[in-house]
């Protein structure tokens, strides 16, 4: 929410603060000042003028030459807008002054001389000040408004940009932020003079349907009623301070009405009184219609209307949707000449439900969302009269109807004085509570001499006051969070270390993260349907049950993660999630005769797209390779440096995508794409590619201990060697033999290629390595890299004589 200064200072005239002060003392209330802005008009030099006569160009019949003065001097312009006449009151930038040009650039008048006139200046449309997109004519000024007064300056000022919590529905206009300012100041606060109006009742009634009001979805509706008004220009003073709010001006009488909304903090609204059918506004829903109803809202959108939306309307049909917003059929227009204002106290569930539905977030239903005052209702009717009046849209009196249902009984809370200083640590008395409390606008009374206070809760605190810890909140507020004695914490930490495989979790979970990985949480028991599709996979005799399950189709203790993982990724692929990349780190159970075993693994699963579609025309899907990349870097990042992948034959999955993670001779897990059987069980059309891994193995093989190695200055030397290799021959067999046989030069073996061609024998594909040499202490030749290089390619050769081929 934005605020002006200037409209903190209307309520506070003896502030001596600066804005920068009052956002501190704001952010200590727990009203959050994100930031101050200095509001700056992209225009300098435009001032009021009058135009004194016109007269026609004599080479331009669409021009006309205004006589224009500013109060102290008189000015030439030619003017091509249609509206310039004799007597209005306009923007006037001389020679010198700063405007937009068409494309929103800055630029600075010069002497013109259109069609052989010299013109001294420009008569401005909005647009061309950056005020709006009005750009029919030009920027046509209250009457009121004094010559010669600088424009820029009614829209210049800090603004307060204000983040507000729920809770604080009090604080939801200028009003209300300046009480609490003075209650932190502890100076005079603002007070609410009553506004004088018409004791005349107007001719509109109001009707509020019975179950609506004992619903409470609206317990105060008022409404004001002029029976004559007029179009006229904004006047400079409403237009700012609706500019201080961060709202653009919208006519003079919806100007007024947002002004006051944000002046006092409740939403009002305006009705053209000749547009209303019947001499009635009902409030109600359509929870009896039969038919579809829709009303088309000032946004210009038809929309139909549900059963339980609290609706205005007239005799005739639904003229606005309650604290939301109005309909077009309504709408206030420059030639309206009678108004109807409303001011009514509307259910906030009701209207937060219409305004979700609908996607209206409009600045009616944020504040009714948050609660409003019902006591405001006449007072700020009064005050749109003022307002009308000040700016000579009316010369009647406003004429006020009220409908006051159930009037709510002011909330009463007994405050014990020993609650509060135990609570917050302090050593405050009766009478300093008392005087805080008092200061933010609750009536106080002691009890009996005792130490304990009969607190009155003021309407406009209804929403968010209602126990005794809401005022032990406020006592603090107004004390300063910063001022309370900082204690020390009655727990302390435990000084025994987390246990290993804790830690190692924990740097696990971190790993897959920033992997790119979502983590799954799935629960430990599972049922017995949800292990059929894996028959065969596991051991019956090893399953951990629960003796007297409470839910008996959960008797099982989970066996492996994979059961619950591919389960909640079938949930999430018939929600059209089309990639899916995501793990977990949990125990599992099984019985090893009379013991039970619990060890921590983790699994992962990935189906679907490979890379996000912006990312690539052509959407890659994931793949064994893909899945062996990610847990290769994970358990580098663990430590575990020395794995290798060995081919395995296990049901759960592909016969020929599959393996088993090795580490030191222990089979660490298992990795590979879930047998298509399976994935058809499950009602899967995507490949899933699967892999799970024992934490309380890794730990045991982990390396926490980081090795630096320095970086040779001297240039290395890159080697590739194809060879015919027979399918049967594991690649990691073949980089195992080429490291067992290279020198201390090898630094690097890389996998380039596989090929097999279509002529060639099936059994035999060709596959390309490139080893990098380099000499740490020196320069390596040619010859001395040549020579490592074919010493280790005929130890290979010789070592993997039955699988490598000429």
């Amino acid at each position: 929410m934005k605020i002006s200064f200037a409209s903190l200072l209307n309520f506070l005239p003896s502030l001596s603060k600066s804005p920068i002060e009052v956002a501190e003392i704001f952010t200590n209330l727990g009203i959050e000042v994100e930031h101050i802005e200095e509001s700056k008009p992209r225009f300098s030099g435009v001032k009021v003028a009058e135009v004194t006569e016109t007269k026609p160009h004599p080479d331009a019949s669409a021009l006309k030459i205004a006589t224009v003065f500013d109060g102290a001097s008189t000015y030439t312009v030619v003017c091509g807008a249609p509206n310039c006449q004799k007597g209005l009151k306009l923007a006037f930038a001389p020679v010198g002054a700063c405007v937009l040009d068409k494309s929103g650039s800055s630029i600075t008048l010069e002497k013109a001389s259109l069609r052989g006139v010299e013109s001294e200046g420009m008569l401005t449309s909005e647009k061309e000040l950056g005020l709006s997109e009005d750009h029919a004519g030009i920027w046509e000024l209250h009457p009121d408004e004094k010559l010669g007064s600088d424009i820029a300056s009614f829209f210049s000022g800090p603004i307060l940009d204000i983040s507000l919590t729920p809770n604080l529905a009090h604080c939801q206009s200028a009003f209300g932020l300046a009480c609490e300012l003075a209650a932190a100041l502890d100076i005079t606060k603002p007070e609410l003079t009553p506004k004088a109006s018409d004791t005349k009742m107007p001719p509109f009634s109001i009707e509020i349907q019975d179950n609506i009001s004992n619903e409470g979805l609206c317990t105060r509706y008022s409404l004001g009623y002029f029976s004559k008004v007029n179009s006229i220009a904004s006047p400079l003073w409403l237009r700012s301070k609706l500019h201080g709010y961060g709202v653009r001006s919208a006519g003079v009488i919806v100007d007024a009405i947002n002004a006051a909304m944000f002046d006092y903090g409740l939403p009002m609204h305006g009705f053209d009184g000749n547009s209303l059918e019947g001499k009635k506004l009902k409030i109600g829903t359509l929870a009896e219609q039969k038919e579809a109803v829709t009303l088309t809202t000032l946004d210009g959108k038809k929309r139909t209307l549900e059963p339980q939306d609290l609706i205005i309307s007239d005799s005739a049909h639904p003229i606005a949707l309650a604290g939301v917003m109005g309909g077009q059929n309504s709408e206030v227009k420059k030639t309206s000449t009678s108004l109807v204002v409303e001011a009514a106290i509307f259910n906030k569930t009701s209207v937060r439900k219409t305004a979700k539905r609908l996607g209206l977030r409009t600045e009616a239903a944020m504040r009714y969302e948050r609660g409003c005052d019902p006591e405001m209702t006449l007072f700020c009717l009064g005050y749109v009269s003022e307002l009308l009046h000040k700016a000579k849209v009316t010369s009647s009196p406003i004429q006020i109807a009220d409908s006051y249902p159930q009037k709510a009984p002011l909330c009463e809370l007994t405050l014990k004085t020993d609650r509060v200083n135990a609570l917050l640590g302090t050593n405050l008395s009766l009478s300093e509570i008392k005087q805080m409390l008092e200061r933010l606008g609750f009536t106080c009374n002691s009890v009996d001499s005792e130490e304990k206070l009969a607190v009155t809760v003021p309407s406009s605190r209804m929403h968010d006051v209602k126990a005794p810890i809401d005022l032990v909140e406020e006592v603090a507020r107004l004390y300063g969070l910063q001022n309370l004695e900082t204690i020390e914490p009655l727990s302390a930490s435990s000084p025994v270390p987390n246990h290993p495989l804790f830690d190692f979790s924990r740097k696990t979970r971190r790993a897959f993260i920033e992997s790119g990985l979502e983590e799954f949480m799935t629960c430990n028991l599972i049922s017995e349907e949800m292990l059929e599709p894996w028959k065969g996979c596991f051991d019956p005799s090893t399953f951990a049950r629960v003796t007297n399950a409470s839910i008996v189709q959960y008797s099982f203790l989970r066996p492996s993660l994979i059961p619950g993982l591919m389960q909640s990724l079938c949930y999430n692929l018939k929600r059209q999630e089309s990639r899916l990349s995501a793990f977990e780190i949990g125990f599992v159970h099984m019985k090893e005769k009379e013991n039970y075993i619990e060890p921590l693994m983790a699994a992962v699963v990935l189906t679907g797209n490979a890379n996000a579609p912006y990312f690539q025309e052509t959407n890659t899907k994931f793949s064994f390779l893909d899945l062996k990349g990610v847990l290769e870097g994970v358990l580098d990042k663990l430590g575990l440096k020395e794995i290798s992948f060995v081919a395995s034959h296990m049901p759960a999955f592909h016969t020929f995508q599959q393996a088993e993670i090795h580490v030191d001779g222990c089979v660490l897990g298992q990795i590979g794409r879930c047998h298509p059987l399976i994935e058809k069980a499950l009602g899967i059309s995507e490949p899933v590619y699967i892999a799970e891994i024992n934490l309380n193995d890794a730990l045991s093989f982990s390396n926490s201990t980081s090795i630096i190695q320095e970086i040779s200055p001297y240039p290395s030397t890159k080697r590739d060697w194809t060879v015919c290799a027979g399918v049967n021959l594991p690649f990691e067999k073949l980089k195992s033999a080429c490291n067992k046989a290279s020198s201390d030069l090898l630094q690097d073996i890389e996998l380039i290629s596989v090929y097999s061609g279509s002529n060639d024998d099936p059994e035999k594909h060709h596959v390309t390595l490139r080893f990098t040499y380099q000499r740490k202490q020196s320069t390596l030749t040619f010859d001395e890299a040549q020579k490592a290089h074919e010493t280790m390619r005929l130890a290979v050769l010789d070592e993997l004589k039955g699988f490598l081929f000429a």
